[in-house]
This record gives C-alpha cells, structure tokens and sequence, in this order.
C-alpha cells in the first residue's frame, strides 16, 4: 500500500532530497525545492498512517462482513483486496456430503486475494507460462485452460508470499463471517453472476458483474471460471483436516480444489460452499485462478 503510493512521488523526491541541504533557502530554486520535500514529506507520512490505520482494522477483525470496507491495493500492476481477520462456518449441511460437516475457521492474520481472476494480458505481461492456448481470447478475459501446476507457478513468480489461496482462504474471502451462500447475500441473482444461462457458452471480460462482488471486494468469485486453489481435496471429517497434508505443495498425483463455478454450470454449483476436483494437470476451458498474498503489512 504505501510501496504503491511512494512511487507516484518518490522518483522526483529522491532527487530534490539530495539536491538539497539543510538550513535556510538562499535563493528562488532552493526554497521551491525545501517547499516541495515539506508537501513530500507529509504525503509519505500520511500514507504511512492511511497503511498503518488500514492494517490495523484488519488485524482487529471483523464479526460482520457490514463492518469491513474494502481495501483495495495494487501488487505489480494487479489489484488485490485486504482480507481481515474473523471466523466463518465453512461447508454445508445443505449441499453435498464432502460439504460436511460445518465446521468454524479463523484466521489469525490478515491476507489479500486478487480482486479478479487472472487476466490474460496479466498473465502475458508477467511471463505466464502455460502449455494450451485458451479456449477464449480477450485480454480482459480470465486465462483458463491451465493446469494447477501452472497457476501456482505463476502465482509464485508474482513476488514473494504470492501463491495459490488455500480452500478455507477462497470460502472466508467469498462469504465472509456473515456465512452468505453466495458472494453478494444468500439469494441467487442470475445478473450477478456469469453462468449457464447467460454465459453464450463463453467466459466474459473480469469484474462484468460488479453486482456480485464480495465483502472484501473480490470480483467474480461465482461463476466465469472455475478457480484452482491450493488445497488437496480431502473430506472435512479426515484426521488431517486444515494440516500440513492438506497444503503439501510437493504432492504431485492427488486431486486439487477449485473453487466458484463457471460459465458453464447453473446455480447450484455456484455456491461459495461448492467443491469440485480435478487431477493438477487438468486444464479445461472454464478453469482458471486467482493468486492469493501472505503478509499483509507491505
């Protein structure tokens, strides 16, 4: 957040920095540059409280999705949203079994996710690598048909602490702590979202359907792609629920998660408690992701 906001001001500040002295202006041009470092100097201690301020509120928590405002910030050239601290009931005692049980998660720490999946001029801007062409052009378009492998490699080259959500991360920044089926509230509003009956049988351009945004300001995460995450999927009734196990990175033959539906499911899959499974090195045209940041504080 303030790393962002420094390098609108710091190129030209560095310079009248070293450029001046101390003490009182001797001429015209030296005062002008003393003026300048003042008004840069309370623009970088302003963003310091706005980051400061900010991460607080995030590190204290919420108890309803009502009491967070989005906190939207950009990581090389990509917007991501702060995540705060809180407790969800994940899962469903409506859906299927590997649902159940529901069962509480909190997170100690606060975290961003991607406001949108990764965009195809994104994933070409940063040297994305992937092995099948997508189904869809479009620059704006989420990148789809990518293996897991793929995302998380990309997702690893963004910067350190840039990686894959885990499961419970996708659900707690797609629901919140209110416990919402979908992003947007617990009724299904078919302009909220693209899918099935509205898609043309194609993704769209990410962040069409603001109207589906959720509490922490994510965009899309029902419908237009499915969304890979970390996770190895596992039942929630197994011993080594939320362990290590379930995030072992070097597990390279067990099935994945993906989260939130696509253009070409219908409602029922479009529930943020939905699982659904593939093996790592799947890649289908509604598959796609969105990268995930550890350690709030920039």
């Amino acid at each position: 957040m303030l790393r962002t906001r420094l390098l609108v001001i710091s190129p030209i500040a560095a310079l009248l920095i070293t450029a001046c002295g101390a003490g009182t202006p001797s001429n015209p041009v030296e005062a002008t540059v003393q003026a300048v470092n003042t008004q840069a100097a309370i623009y970088i201690q302003r963003a310091a409280q706005t980051l400061s301020g900010v991460y607080a509120l995030a590190q204290a928590g919420v108890t309803s999705n009502d009491s967070w405002t989005p906190s939207i910030e950009q990581f090389n050239g990509i917007s991501m949203a702060l995540v705060p601290t809180g407790c969800f009931m994940m899962g469903s005692n409506d859906g299927d079994a590997h649902e159940q049980p529901v069962h509480e998660q909190c997170f100690n720490e606060p975290f961003w996710i991607d406001v949108t999946e990764v965009t195809q001029a994104d994933f070409e801007r940063l040297d994305g690598v992937k092995a099948n062409a997508n189904g869809f052009d479009g620059e704006q378009r989420p990148v789809e048909r990518i293996t897991w492998f793929e995302a998380r490699d990309f997702c690893a080259a963004r910067g350190e602490n840039v990686r894959l959500p885990t499961e419970r991360e996708w659900e707690y920044a797609a629901r919140g702590v209110d416990n919402l089926i979908y992003p947007w509230g617990d009724t299904f509003v078919a302009e909220n979202v693209v899918y099935g009956a509205n898609s043309n049988n194609s993704t769209a351009d990410v962040g069409s359907r603001p109207n589906g945004t959720s509490w922490v300001g994510a965009l899309d995460m029902s419908g237009n792609v499915w969304e890979w995450v970390s996770s190895l999927y596992l039942p929630y009734q197994d011993d080594r629920i939320w362990g290590d196990n379930r995030e072992d990175g070097e597990n390279s033959t067990d099935v994945r998660v993906l989260r939130g539906g696509s253009w070409y499911y219908f409602g029922y899959f479009l529930r943020a408690q939905y699982r659904n499974w593939f093996n790592p090195d799947d890649s289908y045209f509604d598959d796609g992701f969105r990268c995930a940041r550890s350690n709030a504080v920039l």
